[in-house]
């Protein structure tokens, strides 16, 4: 906390990183400073006691939104609060500092310009949803014009507007003289209305959440899931897939799944006795039991990139693409999947949607878990499948669990996880493995080897424990038939030829006889039998 000797105003700014504390230490002010949204705590208003003001400057971008709003949350009853930006017009600076610089970083006309902004700052008050979120923005912009679509017409309070050319409504703001655009959660907390959804919590007290036995048993008979991919995606489960290394395959791995599940054919009719029923198709070996009727992807990645995979039904997929206002608006979103609109959700990837609720390091285990739970509730509450895509250790070689980068609590709030890694030596072959609170095919421990083949498909291959023993049997094949003569050879023979020990020729030989490739040795010579690469 910056505290000048002299605050005598007795007024408190808010603000978010050192320079910006800094600026306003030397512009005369108190200041107390967040490291960032995400890290303000209820506590630390017992910091701003004792001054007649305090006032908190909202940079444009989401955490700026994420600080007012924790802000307005923790506040304790009867303290007052003020926002204001330094985007707004004449100023149209980011912070504090930029604001300074400026001003030719002159301390005395920088502080012209909070005494300027303080005297414009407005009340915070706090929405419970989006539309009495537009209503007091309203209240403050007094739009000019109505639009038939929601959308309202008003002077830009970012640029000296003369006439209005600030369109904003249920879906966001842009300005079409100065540029400014965003979600409308960003506007309103850039003129001080903090969107705060009160949860409603009748079985509570205190912090205890106490749950009736009946909703209790309700839980502990909750439906087994349907699975879309079993057993790794299904309804009520969260399935994160994280890339080991970077191109891993793991977008590569998504379009072909998405490829199967909507353009992929129904099974076949077994018919038996007076029964029939549809035998599931596979992807990599493992059944798609169901098909959800309607997926959703959240991905920033262009409709580009979708070209050179295989083909989706797009009829049955809606997108969505802005992590921003996907936050904002998060329980709208949740309401519209317990509609069933979705059966499948997918986001690509966790790390755009942590930097959309403000988390800005994955180390941060608390806020991490807040949005992990949001997508435990999103399936558990709403009986749909969340796929995540995500990164393990940059540097990662063999997809451990133990290797997630960043906080545990994004792979231990997963019911499964997935990981994928690049197999060396192989360029277009991987390893799947997987974790999960559900019993698992042996092979997924192990590793499951798939191929992406020439003509652009995904085949599994066996699993690593079986490639590994391809491999080692192709090695003997040319072993014996480098070294081993036609009219046969001794164990001293071989290790002179090859130069190896004579312990570990004759053990290469014992094995290479065990796959057929050489003849059981007669008087202690080995003879090739000419099998190829022998059988395993």
């Amino acid at each position: 906390m910056w505290k000048p000797n002299d605050a005598s105003n007795s007024v408190l700014l808010i603000v978010e990183g050192e320079t910006d504390g800094a600026t306003a230490y030397g512009a005369g002010y108190a200041a107390l400073v967040v490291p960032g949204a995400a890290t303000w705590r209820r506590e630390w208003w017992e910091l701003a006691a004792g001054y007649k003001r305090v006032a908190v400057n909202v940079e444009p971008d989401n955490g700026g939104a994420q600080l007012l709003k924790r802000l307005a949350a923790t506040r304790p009853e009867g303290a007052s609060l003020l926002a204001f930006s330094t985007t707004w017009w004449p100023h149209n600076a980011k912070d504090l500092n930029e604001l300074h610089v400026r001003l030719g970083r002159d301390f005395a006309r920088t502080r012209e310009a909070i005494n300027a902004l303080l005297d414009r700052a407005l009340p915070v008050v706090t929405a419970p949803t989006s539309e009495e979120a537009l209503r007091l923005l309203d209240e403050r912009l007094q739009p000019d014009t109505f639009e038939s679509n929601g959308d309202r017409l008003a002077r830009c309070p970012f640029h000296n507007d003369q006439t209005p050319s600030l369109d904003y409504g249920p879906r966001g703001f842009q300005c079409y003289s100065c540029g400014m655009k965003g979600g409308l959660g960003l506007l309103a907390a850039l003129l001080g209305i903090a969107v705060v959804r009160k949860e409603s919590k009748p079985n509570a007290v205190g912090g205890l959440t106490i749950i009736p036995g009946p909703e209790f048993i309700r839980l502990a008979q909750q439906r087994p899931p349907r699975w879309f991919w079993k057993p790794l995606i299904g309804t009520s489960l969260v399935t994160t897939l994280a890339g080991v290394q970077r191109a891993a395959g793991k977008s590569t791995l998504l379009g072909h799944f998405l490829h199967h599940l909507t353009m992929g054919h129904e099974g076949e009719l077994c018919v038996s006795g007076r029964s029939a029923t549809v035998m599931p198709t596979y992807f990599l070996g493992f059944p798609i039991d169901e098909r959800p009727n309607r997926i959703l992807l959240v991905s920033e990645e262009p409709p580009a990139v979708w070209v050179d995979r295989p083909p989706v039904d797009w009829t049955r997929v809606d997108v969505v693409t802005d992590f921003t206002a996907l936050a904002e608006c998060w329980d709208d979103f949740a309401g519209e999947v317990a509609t069933g609109r979705w059966q499948l959700v997918v986001i690509d990837s966790l790390d755009e949607l942590l930097a959309a609720f403000g988390v800005e390091s994955e180390s941060e285990s608390m806020e991490v878990t807040r949005v992990m739970r949001r997508l435990l509730d999103l399936a558990r509450n709403h009986t749909v499948a969340v796929l995540i895509l995500d990164f393990l250790r940059k540097s990662a070689a063999t997809g451990d669990i133990t290797e997630v980068r960043g906080s545990g609590a994004k792979g231990g709030r997963a019911d499964v996880i997935l990981t994928l890694t690049r197999r060396e030596g192989h360029p277009r072959q991987r390893v799947l493995r997987a974790w999960s609170r559900f019993k698992l095919p042996a092979v997924l421990a192990d590793g499951l080897v798939i191929e992406l083949t020439e003509d652009g498909i995904y085949t599994d291959t066996g699993s690593k424990q079986k490639a590994r023993e391809e491999e080692q049997a192709e090695e003997l094949a040319a072993f014996v038939q480098q070294y081993l003569p036609p009219e046969g050879a001794t164990i001293q023979e071989v290790a002179a030829a090859s130069g190896l020990k004579p312990d570990t020729a004759r053990k290469k030989l014992v094995r290479a006889t065990q796959l057929g490739l050489v003849a059981r040795p007669q008087r202690g010579t080995y003879l090739p039998t000419g099998n190829g690469t022998g059988s395993i």
